[in-house]
């Protein structure tokens, strides 16, 4: 990355960033810039070494973004952090006017608890892809304009129960593309009583499982 980015303070297009290693650039050179604006995609992050480094980033300030992408790096595998890189993903909380999220080769455990909030009501776009170690998923049925959802390479998750859905009457109301793709250890996929009822997946066209072999039990 160009150095001194951080004085770009009235820079409104950054479509990607990427963590430098060792004494390269890092996360906190987002800090000013309050103007950034469309997508960005934040690569490296495999880099961060310093919590405060991504607190100092404050994502949550940039009004602006409507698409985000987080990557860590997918070589790492047993050397990996898990609680460092859940403290990393726990900081990077965008404003609640984001439309299409990303997280990529996430290294941590569980997701962060902003997920688990119905904070973001014009999202319409999710991808969770190779978080190798989430034994569970956030509560994404929560999510009231959801339209598409792609889960790919969590290999840790073997169920799929009711926290899935939010614990809300009407889960994902404007769901219309779900895809399950590379789900190694996934057996099960527990559904509430809504979908007896009509009020599950009421907008869903297409529904992709591919990869999933020890899936025994399905809507």
């Amino acid at each position: 990355m160009p150095s001194q980015i951080r004085n770009l303070t009235n820079l409104q297009t950054l479509t990607k960033f990427v963590v430098g290693e060792g004494n390269g650039l890092g996360i906190r050179e987002l800090k000013n810039l309050f103007d950034l604006g469309g997508a960005l995609s934040i690569f490296g992050l495999h880099n961060v070494m310093d919590i405060q480094d991504v607190r100092g980033a404050n994502l949550e300030s940039k009004h602006h973004i409507e698409e985000l992408r987080v990557e860590w790096s997918n070589d790492f595998g047993a050397s990996q952090n898990a609680m460092r890189e859940r403290h990393v993903l726990e900081q990077l909380r965008p404003r609640t006017n984001l439309k299409k999220l990303t997280i990529a080769s996430y290294g941590g455990s569980e997701f962060p608890s902003w997920m688990k909030d119905p904070s973001f009501p014009i999202m319409t776009h999710l991808i969770l892809k190779d978080g190798k170690r989430c034994k569970s998923l956030p509560a994404l049925g929560q999510l009231s304009s959801l339209k598409v959802l792609h889960i790919e390479g969590l290999n840790g998750v073997s169920s799929i129960d009711e926290e899935f859905y939010g614990g809300i009457a009407k889960p994902f109301p404007s769901l219309e593309y779900l895809k399950f793709e590379e789900m190694a250890e996934w057996e099960y996929w527990l559904c509430p009583d809504a979908i007896n009822e009509g009020e599950l997946f009421p907008c869903l066209g297409e529904l992709t499982i591919r990869g999933c072999q020890k899936l025994g039990k399905q809507c």
